[in-house]
């Protein structure tokens, strides 16, 4: 709890959905305000400001590569290339009223983004795990409880050729479906 304060000097307003207030008001420095969520959306809601739409060109994101090739960079990810990528992968996807999607990849990967949009633009539960919970015989899951797949029910899911580095995480998911 003492390292929170050094981290987050320079932080002047913190939006939070839900959260103990007491302890919010215990971690940070005077002059950080805090805002419910729901005042930043009446605030919008009540600006005279106009609204300025984003060019294709514009940068979107920023997404930092890991460096697993070379040395680390930002990637800057225009609207037009996130807009066209969802669109081929709506495209593609047969996306369902009964989905749920398993997200585990790291939510910086590109590809977890580009799936996680499409969830949300298309009204897809979203549940979170990790290889650590995935399935019922995962590290951090104890004997004779269940696995975040177990759980969740998932009909869809990302995966890179990294994630499947046991083979037992591969036969679970066949077996599952």
């Amino acid at each position: 709890m003492s390292v929170l304060p050094l981290m987050i000097n320079s932080l002047y307003f913190l939006v939070f959905f839900f959260f103990n207030l007491s302890i919010l008001y215990y971690l940070f420095q005077d002059g950080v305000q805090l805002l419910p969520f729901a005042n930043v959306i009446e605030m919008g809601n009540k600006s005279s400001a106009s609204a300025n739409s984003p060019k294709n060109d514009d940068t979107a994101i920023i997404m930092y590569t890991s460096g697993s090739t070379g040395v680390p960079k930002g990637v800057l990810l225009s609207h037009n290339n996130i807009i066209s990528t969802l669109k081929a992968f709506s495209d593609a996807v047969e996306i369902r009223s009964d989905d749920i999607f398993l997200g585990f990849l790291p939510l910086a990967h590109v590809f977890e983004l580009l799936a996680e949009s499409v969830c949300l633009l298309t009204g897809v539960p979203i549940g979170y795990s990790s290889p650590l919970t995935l399935i019922d015989s995962s590290s951090k899951i104890q004997r004779g409880s269940k696995g975040d797949a177990s759980v969740l029910h998932p009909t869809c899911l990302t995966a890179v050729p990294v994630s499947f580095k046991s083979l037992q995480i591969i036969q679970f998911l066949i077996n599952y479906y």
